[in-house]
C-alpha cells in the first residue's frame, strides 16, 4: 500500500506540473500578444509622431539653406513631405496644438518655396548678365553703321544681330528647369495662399528683366526704322 501511495502522490505532482506548465505557456501567449499588440501601438504612435519631428528637421535644413539647396535631389523630397505634414494636421485637429502645428508647417513650407522664388530669380539675373554685353555690342555697332550712312548720306546699312540666339536660346535653355519649379508652387496654391503672392512675383521679375533687356533692342530698331524713312540725298545729285 504505501508503493501505491507513492505513485499516487506522483501521479498528482504530474499533474500538478503538467497544469502549471500549461497556465505558464498560456501566460507566455498572453504576453507575446500583449507585446505584439504594444509594439504595434507604438509603432502607431511614432508614425503619428514623425510627421511633427519633421518641423524640426525640415525646419534646421531650411533655416540655413540657400538656394544652392534647389539644386539637391533632396529639396523636392522636403516639400513632398511637407506637404503631408500639412495634410496630416489638417484632419486630425483633435490633437493638442494641432492649428499651431499647421501654421508651423505652412511657414515652412513658404520658407522652402521661397528658396524656389529666390533660385528663380538669380538664374534669370544671371542669364541677362551674360546676354546683355552682347546686346550692348550689336547696339553699339547698329549705332556706328547709322552713323556712317548719315556722314555718307545713303542709306543705312543693317547690322546683323543674332536676336534668336541673344534674346531666346539662352532662356530656353533654363526655362525648362524652372518651368518645373514654378509648377512645384503653382500645385501648393489650394493648401498655402502666399503661393499665389509668390508666382505674381516671379512673373514680375521676368517681365522686368526682359523689358530691360529688350527696351535698347526695340529702341535701337525703331532708330533704325526711322533711319530708313527719311530720305537721303546722293553725292553729285542736284
Amino acid at each position: 500500500s504505501g508503493v501505491l501511495t507513492r505513485l499516487q502522490r506522483m501521479r498528482e505532482c504530474y499533474v500538478t506540473v503538467q497544469q502549471k506548465t500549461r497556465e505558464v505557456h498560456e501566460q507566455c501567449d498572453t504576453l507575446l500578444r500583449e507585446k505584439d499588440e504594444l509594439l504595434m501601438y507604438a509603432d502607431a504612435v511614432r508614425a503619428k509622431l514623425s510627421y511633427f519631428d519633421e518641423l524640426e528637421k525640415i525646419g534646421a535644413v531650411f533655416s540655413a539653406a540657400s538656394t544652392e539647396l534647389v539644386k539637391d535631389g533632396r529639396f523636392l523630397g522636403y516639400l513632398e513631405r511637407l506637404d503631408e505634414c500639412v495634410a496630416y494636421v489638417s484632419v486630425n485637429l483633435q490633437y493638442k496644438d494641432a492649428e499651431l502645428y499647421g501654421d508651423r508647417f505652412r511657414a515652412l513650407q513658404a520658407r522652402g518655396l521661397g528658396l524656389i522664388v529666390d533660385h528663380f530669380n538669380a538664374v534669370l539675373r544671371e542669364s541677362t548678365l551674360q546676354v546683355l554685353p552682347e546686346v550692348q555690342k550689336w547696339i553699339q555697332s547698329s549705332e556706328a553703321a547709322a552713323e556712317a550712312s548719315r556722314a555718307a548720306a545713303v542709306p543705312p546699312a543693317s547690322v546683323a544681330f543674332a536676336e534668336e540666339s541673344l534674346l531666346y536660346a539662352k532662356y530656353r535653355a533654363v526655362g525648362e528647369p524652372l518651368k518645373e519649379l514654378l509648377a512645384e508652387i503653382g500645385r501648393r496654391r489650394s493648401t498655402n495662399e502666399l503661393c499665389v503672392e509668390m508666382l505674381l512675383e516671379c512673373q514680375s521679375s521676368f517681365l522686368q528683366i526682359r523689358q530691360t533687356l529688350l527696351s535698347d533692342v526695340i529702341h535701337a530698331h525703331l532708330d533704325a526704322m526711322r533711319e530708313s524713312a527719311v530720305p537721303h540725298s546722293t553725292p553729285g545729285a542736284g
